[in-house]
Order: structure tokens, then C-alpha cells, then sequence
């Protein structure tokens, strides 16, 4: 008796999808629209009444990258239709996809939607600073290190988001002072179809200044003027993004060739919690021989609470001279960086102003000597995002 019920429930879907996915959506019962929507989509059933309801049973649960998926097919379905249109730009908001949200902000604007003025490009104009430092265990081998970025991000066009950042950096050592000045800019082209590419270009400037020692005891320094070059391409989809690209570099005035390919899950279908994993093919030519390895980077993050999140990431290389996060962070230290550590948290109290908070222990190996030592440091940010609502 108690397997016939279930046997005819499993019919009712399977046989009138219209009706049962109505009844679900009129009582708002978003769990059984949701729990069975493999189900409700089967046998040609994925028509525009139908992506709503799926769309907006995964908006109500805060299924955010889920309704961005079903929303995306009803809008496709009946371009005219606004109220879908505005709930994939929202839920692309929610789910922190901020270029996607911009970009699909221009159909409201043409359907002349009332919600057209929270999708306008000058949202994601931002201004950012952070400054920290590294504490070393030996100041024999290595002294602190301290650290000052300022930075803007520009909406120049609903498809194109330009990210410009300036930083200086200070480090010594037993037998050196460095003095390192870097100019980062990023382009992300947001695409159709959760496409985006992100060209990528920095520049180093580089002072290092060697101690007088017994057998040459005057000041003397060197100069680099190194360039880092590539394009890393990214999907997402409703649980998952992909990432993959490469990266060309002179470091230290040695060639280095990077491949990468990365990916993050997404168990709720939202920001809430997330998992990723980024592999990194990385080869350095100094002119003598070729070093190759394999970087291997795992990250975690999750909500803490309203407004706050913390994430981590562990690294694990043994490489010199290696470049991370689309070019964001350039690591051309002259020591070995054995492994890493990062934690930190992210606040946002409201919609203009995030703060950050960052944690690292690093371990590194001098190079001359392979003495150990680690590095652990403090970094602090602040976003300032003047025109968000």
C-alpha cells in the first residue's frame, strides 16, 4: 500500500508536467519543483511557463546559480518578457556575478524595466587599498617585508570591466635591499553564454641595492625590468566554473611558461559555500636548463554569517618565479617558496564598503645556503564602491 502512492506520484510527474508543476508553483511548494525537476524538464517539456517556475522555485531557496540557469533558458525562451529577464540579472547578483548581471542589465534597459537603474555599469566602479606585512623568523636570512596597493576597477562598457592597480613592495636581506614597484592591469570581457575572457599585463620595476662586503666594500645596485603577459578564459554553470589559460614571463630575466586550468563547485548553488581546485603547469628556462613543476593550489570558503565570509587556500609548489590569480600576484622572490597558507575573512556591512582581512604562513628556503625559514603576514583591505545600490 505504501508503494503504490509513490508509484502513482511518479507517474503524475512524468505524464502531466503542466499540471503538477502549476499546482506546485501556485502553493509555492519550491521543494517538490525543485526535487523533481529532472523529471518536469524530460520528454520536450522545457518550454518558457516551465523555466519560470524552476527559475523562481531556485530564487525562493537561494538556489541563486541554479534560478540563473533556468531564468537565462525562460528569457531565451520569450525574449519579450521582462519579469524573467530581471530575475536572472538579480539572481547573477545574489550569486556574486556581477559582469553577468551588467551585461544582462541592458535587456531591462531595452524592455524598459523599472529595475533597469540597479543594473548600470558605474555599479561596479570601485576603488580599493591594502597594505600589510611579512614577519620573518630569521632576520638573519631575511628581514620583514611591507606592502602598499591602491587600485580601481572601471565599468568602461556593460561587457568590459578595466582593473588597474599599482603596488610597492620593500624586502631585505643579509647581503641586499629590495625595492619593487608593479604595475597590474586586467581587462575581463564578459560573453554570452557565461563566457568571459580576462587579458592580463604586468609590469615590474625592480631596484636591488648589495651591502659592502670584505673582498667588495661598496654599494652597488642592479635593475629589472621585467613583463608578465596572458589571458585566462572562465565559464560557469550552476554548481560549477571552469577556468583555464596561460601566462608567459621574464622573471628575474628568466623565461617562464605557465598553463593552467582550475575548478570550483558550488554544493548550494550559491556563494554560501564553495570548493575549488587550480593546477598549474610551470616551466623556467634560466638559459641553462628547464625546471618544470606542478603547482597545486585547493581553496575553501564559506558564510560565516550576514555579511561575513572566510576563505582559505593551501599552495604547494617548490617553484620560483610563479604567477597566481590571473596575474593578480606575481611571486619573484629570489628564495624558495616551499608551501602556503592563506586564511582570511570578508566583511560587507553594506553595499559600498568591504573590508579584508588576510593571514599567511609561508615557507621558504634561501637559495644560496637552502637554509629554512617562513614567513607569516598580515594583510588589510578596504573596497569603496561610491555608486552601488
Amino acid at each position: 500500500m505504501l508503494l503504490f502512492p509513490a508509484l502513482c506520484f511518479g507517474q503524475t510527474v512524468y505524464n502531466d508536467p503542466e499540471t503538477v508543476s502549476y499546482n506546485w508553483y501556485i502553493q509555492a511548494n519550491w521543494d517538490s519543483l525543485l526535487t523533481n525537476r529532472n523529471k518536469l524538464l524530460n520528454n520536450g517539456n522545457d518550454y518558457y511557463f516551465m523555466r519560470y517556475r524552476l527559475g523562481e522555485a531556485a530564487y525562493r531557496t537561494g538556489k541563486y546559480r541554479q534560478a540563473a540557469t533556468d531564468f537565462a533558458r525562460a528569457a531565451a525562451l520569450n525574449s519579450n518578457d521582462s519579469f524573467s529577464t530581471s530575475f536572472y540579472a538579480h539572481s547573477l547578483l545574489l550569486a556574486g556575478r556581477f559582469s553577468e548581471a551588467i551585461l544582462i542589465g541592458k535587456n531591462l534597459r531595452k524592455q524598459k524595466s523599472t529595475n533597469a537603474q540597479y543594473y548600470k555599469s558605474v555599479q561596479l566602479n570601485s576603488m580599493y587599498c591594502e597594505y600589510g606585512n611579512k614577519f620573518s623568523s630569521d632576520k638573519n636570512i631575511s628581514g620583514n617585508l611591507s606592502f602598499f596597493q591602491v587600485a580601481t576597477g572601471l565599468q568602461v562598457l556593460p561587457s568590459a570591466n578595466l582593473f588597474v592597480a599599482f603596488s610597492s613592495l620593500v624586502n631585505s636581506n643579509y647581503y641586499s635591499e629590495v625595492k619593487q614597484k608593479i604595475y597590474f592591469t586586467k581587462l575581463k570581457l564578459q560573453l554570452k553564454n557565461a563566457w568571459s575572457l580576462e587579458p592580463y599585463f604586468n609590469y615590474i620595476d625592480a631596484s636591488v641595492g648589495f651591502y659592502p662586503t670584505k673582498d667588495y666594500p661598496f654599494t652597488y645596485s642592479y635593475y629589472l625590468q621585467n613583463q608578465v603577459v596572458g589571458l585566462n578564459v572562465l565559464k560557469s554553470f550552476s554548481k560549477w566554473d571552469i577556468n583555464f589559460g596561460g601566462t608567459y614571463s621574464n622573471l628575474s630575466n628568466n623565461t617562464q611558461i605557465q598553463a593552467n586550468t582550475g575548478l570550483t563547485f558550488y554544493p548550494k548553488a550559491n556563494n554560501s559555500l564553495f570548493a575549488a581546485l587550480q593546477l598549474t603547469y610551470h616551466n623556467e628556462n634560466d638559459g641553462s636548463n628547464n625546471s618544470q613543476n606542478l603547482l597545486i593550489r585547493p581553496s575553501a570558503g564559506f558564510k560565516l554569517a550576514k555579511n561575513l565570509w572566510f576563505t582559505s587556500e593551501f599552495y604547494y609548489g617548490n617553484a620560483y618565479n610563479f604567477v597566481e590569480n590571473s596575474g593578480y600576484l606575481v611571486n619573484n622572490a629570489v628564495d624558495l617558496t616551499k608551501w602556503r597558507l592563506n586564511s582570511g575573512l570578508q566583511y560587507y556591512p553594506s553595499k559600498m564598503f568591504s573590508f579584508f582581512l588576510t593571514y599567511q604562513h609561508e615557507a621558504r628556503q634561501e637559495k644560496l645556503f637552502s637554509s629554512p625559514y617562513s614567513l607569516n603576514s598580515i594583510f588589510i583591505g578596504i573596497r569603496y564602491n561610491p555608486w552601488s545600490r
